[in-house]
């Protein structure tokens, strides 16, 4: 009785360890490779390494109409397959806003989001973000914050480069409730220019 109890132990972790590592490849597939990737007057590159198999974190850009580009960055809480499938819904939502609507605002993005998150979730789940649109015609950053911690902004204007934070507006978790509002804050760029967007992750 007992070695059978055993060998249906071993089954099931089996079963989970399969399941999750299916669940880790879903998650990988959905954030952009470890390549630097050329945009219309900017270049980005993105890593996320989960301390677990699978995590809540997210990352992806978004090419509306036009030469802009959209940077997101979010974190779910907690950890495991709940929060890692609920970044697959984050991606799936912002891909198809994105392909239906061709533009999109940087606060109508983080409404609807937080609306699609707060339904998938049930309410138990919410997700933070820091959202970023680069404007290469105009030379303007549009910046946008679910909870998130503040992006690092490196300026290089007139020779001496000055570290700033990008706090965005300070809006809710994305999830925490129905009908969120989010105000974007914008600001200029020059050449040059570095923005750094992590997860608590990094200064845990």
């Amino acid at each position: 009785l007992q070695n059978t109890r055993v060998r249906l132990l071993e089954t099931e972790k089996r079963a989970f360890d399969n399941e999750m590592a299916v669940a880790r490849k879903v998650q990988e597939s959905i954030v952009p490779g470890p390549q630097i990737i050329q945009r219309p007057g900017v270049a980005f590159v993105g890593s996320m390494r989960s301390a677990i198999q699978v995590g809540g974190d997210f990352w992806t850009f978004l090419a509306p109409s036009g030469d802009d580009t959209i940077l997101l960055v979010g974190d779910v809480t907690g950890h495991g397959l709940a929060s890692g499938m609920l970044t697959t819904v984050a991606k799936a939502c912002c891909d198809t806003l994105i392909r239906r609507e061709g533009a999109v605002e940087l606060n109508a993005l983080l409404s609807t989001l937080s609306d699609v998150i707060h339904d998938s979730g049930r309410g138990q789940l919410t997700m933070t973000l820091f959202a970023l649109a680069i404007a290469p015609k105009e030379r303007m950053l549009r910046f946008c914050s679910a909870g998130h911690n503040p992006a690092l902004y490196l300026e290089r204007a007139g020779g001496l480069p000055s570290l700033k934070a990008l706090h965005g507006s300070g809006g809710p978790r994305l999830g925490d409730q129905l009908g969120n509002a989010y105000e974007a804050v914008a600001r200029p760029y020059s050449a040059g220019d570095r923005v750094l967007i992590f997860t608590d992750g990094l200064i845990e």
